[in-house]
């Protein structure tokens, strides 16, 4: 049987997870805060792994250690949101972002989203204005509708409907 108290002695501090080369590799471009946090879950799986005792003894050896924290900081970087692709057969699935946008629309979208824009501003009067103004216009002309506005979903368009 392992002795527990000698592993849980044995497991490395959080500062020198993160002085090795493989954490290192990661700080000119990662937060500090996030590379702490990756080396804190690191340990305290470690911790858990010790004091569950139907688990055989872990290898505590700094590398091994540093390996898994490299590997949550890894998952930690990786955006949650991410290209899938479409086979449902559903054309506009709720559940994966509805529509595509065109390459035209994408490049407006990164034109204007680079910077500032006048979203609810109105450069005319040069005060406050109204964010659906941008598509009001846009959707009368396109349907005939004396007004127009915008919601982003459909619930939202029921509740407006009905009300």
């Amino acid at each position: 049987m392992p002795d527990r108290r000698r592993l849980l002695k044995s497991i490395p501090a959080v500062d020198k997870i993160l002085n090795r080369p493989a954490m290192q590799a990661f700080a000119s471009d990662c937060p500090r805060q996030l590379m702490t946090e990756a080396a804190q879950k690191a340990v305290d799986e470690l911790r858990r792994t010790i004091l569950d005792l139907s688990l055989p003894e872990p290898d505590c050896a700094i590398d091994t250690v540093t390996a898994t924290a490299v590997g949550i900081l890894k998952t930690l970087l990786t955006p949650s949101l991410r290209k899938v692709l479409n086979v449902t057969g559903t054309l506009l699935h709720t559940n994966l972002g509805r529509a595509p946008l065109c390459r035209a629309a994408l490049e407006a979208v990164s034109s204007v989203s680079a910077g500032y824009s006048n979203l609810e501003y109105d450069l005319e009067a040069g005060e406050r204005g109204k964010r659906f103004r941008h598509v009001e216009d846009l959707i009368c002309r396109l349907t005939g509708a004396e007004a127009a506005t915008v919601v982003n979903n459909n619930a939202g368009a029921v509740l407006l409907a009905l009300t």
